[in-house]
Formats: structure tokens, sequence, C-alpha cells
């Protein structure tokens, strides 16, 4: 059983968007979600799974989720995604190594 919150991070989506959507689909006897405070709910794995089935069954061909930064031409906005989406290849890191090695080596 998942929490909103356990669910909205696996789901990538906001807390609040998701509660919206379940208590609809509560409301339309879609989905059970079990209370057990005034605060606290949670929601079966059965039911979640299913969503996730319609949803990849009803989701367009080929769709595939792109961030603003992963497009082809486009330079990162914020720093932070410009150092975490840079890795060097293989290929420069064996270049760095041998270069390293050529420096201890005179």
């Amino acid at each position: 059983m998942f929490s909103f919150e356990e669910l909205a991070e696996r789901w990538r989506v906001h807390v609040d968007r998701l509660k919206r959507k379940l208590n609809e689909l509560e409301r339309n006897g879609e989905i059970k979600i079990i209370r057990l405070g005034f605060r606290t709910a949670r929601i079966r794995l059965s039911d979640i799974l299913r969503l996730e089935e319609e949803a990849a069954v009803n989701k367009p061909r080929g769709f595939q989720r792109v961030f603003p930064h992963q497009k082809p031409g486009k330079e990162p906005k914020s720093k932070f995604l410009a150092k975490s989406s840079h890795r060097p290849t293989a290929e420069a890191l064996s270049l760095r190594k041998h270069q390293a090695d050529a420096s201890n080596s005179s």
C-alpha cells in the first residue's frame, strides 16, 4: 500500500494534484482509498498497478517524456542542469588518463 506522497514521487506529480485525481476516481468507484485517520490514507497496490497498466495502454504510440534540457540543440538554463547532465565519454576519460600518465612520466 502506498501513501499519497509515495505515489506522487513514483508518478512524478505534485501531491495535491494526485489527491484531487484519486479522490475523483474514488467518487466514481474506480479505486478504493483506505483512510487510516484524519490525515493518513493508503492506496492499494492492485489499484495502482491497474491504473498504471491502463495508462500504458492509453499512452500515444512513440510517446516519451522529454525534459527541456534533453532536447537536441537546447542548452540547459540552470547551472545545476548543466553540471548534472554533463558526463564525459569513455573516449574523453581515456584521453585524460593518457595525458595524466604522459605528464607524470616527464
